[in-house]
C-alpha cells in the first residue's frame, strides 16, 4: 500500500512536470528574443567579426536593457575593424589587408580604428540609456586586472593602461539601450597591427580620425596572466556566474541576423559609408606611362579627377572616362586605360 501511494505521488509529479515543461515551451516558441537573466554574461563561439557585429547589433536592437545589465565577450579572426564614421583609406593600409587576407570591417559605434586577433578579448557592456555609465565598466576591467596582479588604470581618454595602452573604447548610446565596448589586448600581434593600420595614401577628409598611442600586450608584462583567467575573474565580478554560451550563426535564436551581417560585409556599408574625401595617387595612363591625379570621392564613388600634368591629354580623357563615377578601387584605379 505504501509503495502503491508513492507510485501514485510520483506520477502526479511527472504529470505536473510535463505540464509546466509544455507551457514553458509555448513560451518559448512565442517570445522573439532569448531569455537572460540580468547581469548576464554571454560568451560567443564564433570568430567571425561579422557575425560578431551582428550578435552585437540584434542584442542591442531586440533585448530589453530597462531593468537588466548584460556584459558580451567575443575573439575575433585577424581583423582590422573602423568606427562608423571613419575613413578605410585613411585609416588603414588597404593593399596589405588584401595581401594578408584580413578582413575590414566596420562597426555601428564610433570611435577609431582597432586591430583585432586571436590574442585580443573584446567586451560589450550593455544596459538602458540611462544607466549607462562608461567609468564603472572601465574601472571592473582595471579591479579584475588588478586583482589578477597587474595593475592597471585609466586616462583622461579612457583608455586602460598597464604602463602603455592596452585597451581602446567606443559606445553607441540609442533612445533606449546603450552599449560601451572596448578591446583588451593580451598577446595580440603588435607588428601586425602597426603594419596594418599605417594608410600609405595622401588624403584630405572631415572623416573622425584615430588617435594614435603606443600600446602593449598584457602579457609583455604580466606573462602568468592568461585571457582565460579574465575572462574566469571578471565574469565572477560582474554576473557570479550566471553565463551562456551562443553561436552568431543560429538564425533560430536571433532572428534576422543573417541580414545584419549581410549588411554589415557589404561593400555599401564598409566603404560607401564613408565620409566624402579627396586623395591623391598615381595612374597607368598607358601601359608604359604614369601619372599623379586627385580624386573626390563620395558615398566611395568617383565623382571627379583632376590630372597634376597636361601630357597625354587623351589618354587622360580616356582614363577619366574609364573611371569616372566607378567605386573606388585601390587595386583598380592604377589602371586608368581599361574600362571597368
Amino acid at each position: 500500500m505504501v509503495i502503491y501511494h508513492y507510485l501514485i505521488r510520483m506520477l502526479r509529479n511527472m504529470e505536473r512536470n510535463c505540464l509546466k515543461m509544455h507551457r514553458y515551451c509555448q513560451n518559448v516558441r512565442k517570445c522573439s528574443t532569448p531569455t537572460i537573466e540580468d547581469h548576464a554574461v554571454v560568451r560567443s563561439k564564433c570568430s567571425d567579426v561579422y557575425s560578431n557585429l551582428a550578435l552585437e547589433d540584434w542584442m542591442y536592437e531586440n533585448i530589453d536593457f530597462s531593468n537588466k545589465s548584460m556584459l558580451f565577450l567575443w575573439i575575433n579572426d585577424p581583423c582590422v575593424v573602423i568606427g562608423r564614421h571613419q575613413n578605410p583609406w585613411k585609416e588603414c593600409h588597404l593593399p596589405l589587408l588584401q595581401k594578408k587576407s584580413v578582413k575590414l570591417a566596420r562597426r555601428k559605434s564610433g570611435g577609431g580604428t582597432v586591430y583585432h586577433d586571436k590574442g585580443n578579448l573584446n567586451m560589450t557592456f550593455f544596459t538602458s540609456r540611462k544607466m549607462y555609465n562608461r567609468s564603472k565598466n572601465l574601472n571592473l576591467v582595471t579591479n579584475t586586472l588588478n586583482k589578477l596582479g597587474a595593475v592597471a588604470t585609466v586616462n583622461e581618454r579612457d583608455d586602460v593602461m598597464l604602463g602603455n595602452k592596452i585597451s581602446g573604447t567606443a559606445a553607441k548610446l540609442g533612445r533606449k539601450a546603450a552599449y560601451h565596448h572596448c578591446t583588451l589586448l593580451f598577446s595580440c600581434n603588435l607588428a601586425i597591427l602597426s603594419s596594418l593600420l599605417n594608410s600609405p595614401y595622401d588624403l584630405k577628409t572631415k572623416a573622425t580620425g584615430s588617435v594614435k598611442a603606443p600600446v602593449t600586450n598584457i602579457c609583455e608584462i604580466k606573462p602568468e596572466l592568461t585571457m582565460e583567467s579574465f575572462i574566469e575573474q571578471i565574469t565572477l565580478e560582474f554576473s557570479k556566474d550566471k553565463e551562456y554560451l551562443v553561436s552568431a550563426h543560429e538564425e533560430t535564436i536571433f532572428p534576422g541576423i543573417q541580414k545584419i551581417r549581410s549588411e554589415l560585409i557589404s561593400w555599401d556599408w564598409i566603404f560607401g559609408k564613408t565620409p566624402k574625401f579627396d586623395i591623391k595617387t598615381d595612374i597607368l595612363v598607358t601601359p608604359q606611362y604614369r601619372m599623379d591625379c586627385s580624386f573626390q570621392i563620395e558615398k566611395g564613388y568617383i565623382q571627379d579627377m583632376l590630372f597634376s600634368s597636361h601630357e597625354h591629354p587623351k589618354e587622360a580623357i580616356l582614363a577619366k572616362k574609364n573611371l569616372l563615377h566607378k567605386k573606388f578601387d585601390p587595386n583598380l584605379i592604377h589602371v586608368g586605360y581599361k574600362s571597368f
